[in-house]
């Protein structure tokens, strides 16, 4: 009943870590006992775990046995035989490698029931009745049950439709208490752009499930658990589940939703749900519940994040992450958060069950928490916290023998999970108290819980308002827009909004004699056909032939400057472009048709064209091999359904060399064309290096022509050139 310093805590902890880590080994069956050796095994095979992850992700995706026996023994041919497995299962790989091509469907029909097998550990039958009897069978250890229908995010409605189905279903099934849903397996195509509208369609879906859970036969509810997939999903899936559980039909209704300590952004979020909550309650509304696990989605967030240049949201180190996690239940486990949010603790690492007892202990909570463990992988530590009077809920995928293919994912993140170095699920197969695993397990719960006192949980990614400094490096890819941020999302309606506020203008060339003589006509919104959003004065050929001529004076004095005068005036054009980033989508999009997604990465795209040019000629220059000298004039002339970075790309690597540019654009974009032109000259380009024409084909024949031209840069086919 004392009250322990954070030292005693650590001490406590640490402590009763090493009694749960003796106990559940006691307490394991004769099968995972076995289990565990053959993982202990696997941990120290690198090739035993490579060809485990890829047997696992290619032979249930087969159903026809000749395929599976082929690539069954690809896979032997990378890795060989795994010499971490039991001598039987090396003899019939032997057997496989050697005779598998005389009965290959037959064969292969044994190794996919073999994988089928080895998969039952982690896995549910999918198949209702096979799924009633083991939850039966799971539920009489003295457990509940968490089922989670296996499947990947969908992309069509049928698919979505089905299932939606399959949720039902369970639902129905006796002795499933608990479900896991994931939006994205509910609803198709849903698009942080489109936030609204998929907000919408998520909440229209949770609906349907929420009334399923709700009118039971025996007049209870049963518990509707909202997963939390990737970070893109975070803002719509808590929005979604908030918004449906405020309207009245569900006011009496728990349900649930999982928050990932390895994102900073969950704290923010976790306050806002317990706000709610709290807010909840007194309009007489129940308690929900909150699973905090650790997160699973680590490598996609990272490719995501390097593909788009976005910082990863999650935090750095796994260090950092069981420090967000502590803090997290240190949060969540207070009588007043309890009593509005009930909390699963989901983790296998003893340190963090132990530092979890320990604070219900001295916090004197008698309900509200619980543990949480996946099916197949905690065994005796679930006995141990039953024996301890808590309860357990273990969290368990089903999927039916016809879909194993489904289960791809989850098997081989199972997979990596386990054999991640620095997972304690890796050393605990054969870790003893007071061994070198154990003790690195605990110095990590030690540094953990000081590294919490001092964590940064702030959100990584920046918005588009966010302060940026002027970007003056060697090259690097200009990130696109994260549209995850509702301030990104709201930086650009308000560029869109302007764009479709603007009064009508009148676009023309650089070079004009007469106004008079140039031929109006009209432009073209393909979002609103019927509207003329700004007017066109076509150039003369005596306009055509002006501009030659001032880019021939102009060419001498321009191709005299400094190479690193011209490279630099290339990086002022990119940053004039990444402060215009929001009107020129607005104006692809205007102009062009464009998406936003497609539109945003061409600004990108045209970013890096000014700033490798720049950083490329720079080496260049400063190698003495080389000697270069300029061409003379170039003509750009662009394609129109890459109306910006194309034509950008064009003039800047025609001006950084020392030639002068006359840009030509398609004549369906030339209003974003013109918005180029105009940043390159308030970069501060000298009158008449870079010209704008926009001209019919037959007037701007010279440009093609005239002995004055020296190169044409074009994109397009064969026609196009002739």
């Amino acid at each position: 009943e004392m009250q322990l310093n954070p030292s005693q805590v650590n001490q406590a902890a640490s402590m009763i870590a090493g009694l749960c880590l003796t106990l559940s080994k006691h307490l394991e069956t004769r099968g995972e006992r076995k289990q565990s050796q053959q993982l202990s095994q696997l941990m120290n095979d690198d090739l035993g775990q490579l060809f485990s992850t890829l047997l696992t992700d290619r032979v249930p995706r087969l159903s026809d046995g000749s395929d599976v026996t082929k690539q069954a023994q690809n896979v032997l041919s990378t890795t060989g035989i795994p010499s971490s497995m039991p001598f039987l299962d090396q003899c019939q790989l032997m057997g496989l490698k050697l005779f598998g091509g005389v009965a290959p469907k037959v064969i292969g029909k044994a190794v996919r029931e073999r994988i089928r097998k080895e998969a039952q550990t982690f896995l549910m039958p999918g198949e209702r009745t096979l799924l009633a009897s083991g939850v039966k069978d799971l539920k009489a250890g003295g457990v509940q049950v968490n089922v989670n229908q296996l499947g990947e995010e969908v992309l069509g409605d049928k698919e979505a439709q089905r299932h939606m189905d399959a949720y039902l279903e369970l639902l129905k099934t006796p002795g499933v208490d608990t479900i896991s849903v994931k939006t994205s397996s509910v609803c198709a195509q849903l698009s942080v752009l489109a936030f609204e509208t998929s907000l919408k369609r998520v909440c229209t879906a949770l609906r349907v499930l929420y009334r399923a859970a709700m009118n039971q036969d025996n007049g209870g509810s049963k518990l509707v658990m909202l997963d939390m997939e990737a970070y893109r999903d975070l803002e719509l899936t808590y929005q979604a589940f908030t918004q449906v559980l405020d309207e009245p039909e569900f006011r009496n209704l728990t349900a649930g939703i999982v928050l990932q300590a390895y994102l900073p952004d969950s704290h923010d979020v976790h306050e806002r749900l317990l706000r709610w909550a709290t807010q909840r309650k007194t309009q007489g509304g129940a308690a929900v519940q909150l699973r905090l696990v650790k997160g699973a989605n680590l490598a996609v967030e990272r490719i995501e994040s390097a593909i788009a240049g976005w910082a990863v949201p999650i935090l750095p180190s796994k260090v950092d992450v069981d420090a967000s996690f502590k803090l997290m239940v240190e949060r969540a486990m207070t009588q007043e958060s309890l009593a509005i949010v009930h909390l699963g603790i989901a983790s296998h690492n003893l340190f963090d069950v132990a530092y979890a007892l320990c604070l219900a202990k001295q916090r004197r909570i008698q309900s509200g928490v619980h543990f949480e463990v996946l099916s197949g992988m905690a065994g005796g530590l679930s006995r141990v916290l039953l024996g301890l009077g808590c309860e357990v809920l273990v969290y368990s995928p089903a999927v039916a023998d016809a879909n194993l293919h489904a289960a791809v994912a989850y098997l081989v993140r199972r997979l990596d999970e386990n054999t991640a170095d620095q997972n304690f699920l890796r050393h605990s197969f054969d870790m003893e108290v007071g061994d070198e695993a154990w003790k690195s397990q605990e110095a990590g719960f030690l540094e953990s819980r000081k590294r919490s006192l001092k964590l940064d949980v702030t959100r990584r990614r920046k918005s588009r308002l966010d302060p940026h400094a002027t970007v003056d490096r060697p090259f690097q890819n200009e990130p696109d827009t994260d549209f995850t941020l509702g301030d990104n999302r709201r930086w650009l309606h308000e560029y869109i909004r302007n764009q479709s506020d603007a009064k009508v203008t009148t676009i023309q060339s650089t070079v004009v004699k007469d106004v008079h003589q140039c031929v109006q006509v009209e432009g073209f919104d393909p979002s609103k056909p019927n509207t003329v959003p700004y007017y066109v004065k076509l150039a003369t050929s005596a306009d055509i032939d002006q501009t030659l001529e001032t880019a021939q004076v102009t060419l001498n004095e321009w191709s005299a400057l400094p190479p690193h005068s011209r490279s630099d005036y290339l990086r002022r054009i990119a940053q004039g472009v990444r402060d215009a980033r929001g009107q020129l989508i607005a104006a692809l999009m205007m102009d062009g048709g464009k998406a936003v997604i497609d539109a945003d990465s061409e600004i990108s795209e045209a970013i890096d064209f000014c700033t490798y040019y720049a950083d490329r000629y720079d080496r260049m220059m400063a190698n003495q091999h080389f000697q270069m000298s300029p061409r003379g004039i170039a003509v750009i002339t662009p394609p129109w359904n890459f109306p910006f970075a194309i034509p950008l790309g064009g003039v800047v690597a025609a001006l950084v060399t020392g030639n002068t540019a006359i840009l030509k654009p398609a004549p369906e974009t030339p209003y974003v064309a013109r918005q180029l032109v105009d940043i390159c000259l308030e970069a501060g380009l000298p009158p008449g290096v870079l010209q704008f024409v926009v001209a019919t084909d037959e007037v701007a024949t010279p440009l093609i022509t005239d002995h004055r031209v020296q190169t044409v840069v074009l994109t397009g086919a064969t026609s196009t050139a002739q």
